[in-house]
């Protein structure tokens, strides 16, 4: 399970989600704008996707940046990382999110 994402470019900073649903909400107005969509594409990036790192406004507006993630399986926790620049390439971190080994998107998603 997905536990949590943390990135320094990130509003706010670390999302954690809960075991059960977990909602993404706009603004009581009904704002356009605010990062919902956003947010399911860095969702999507880190179960393997790539649309968020060809995403033309990141790219212009944030420029590099790392998105650092947590899952959680039997109890046990996965500490990873990747780069909207180098979005090949997958780090596994410690529980610090200090990256300890590079290894293949590819291997990754196996």
């Amino acid at each position: 399970m997905l536990s949590e994402i943390y990135c320094e470019e990130f509003y706010q900073k670390k999302i954690t989600f809960s075991n059960n649903l977990n909602v993404v909400l706009g603004t009581n107005t009904g704002d356009n704008s605010i990062g919902k969509s956003t947010f399911l594409l860095v969702v999507d990036f880190v179960f393997g996707g790539n649309t968020y790192s060809k995403a033309i406004d990141i790219l212009n507006n944030i420029g590099s940046h790392d998105i650092y993630f947590k899952f959680i399986f039997d109890e046990d926790s996965f500490y990873f990382c990747r780069n909207n620049f180098e979005s090949s390439v997958v780090w596994i971190c410690n529980e610090n999110y200090e990256k300890q080994q590079a290894i293949s998107l590819a291997e990754y998603c196996e």
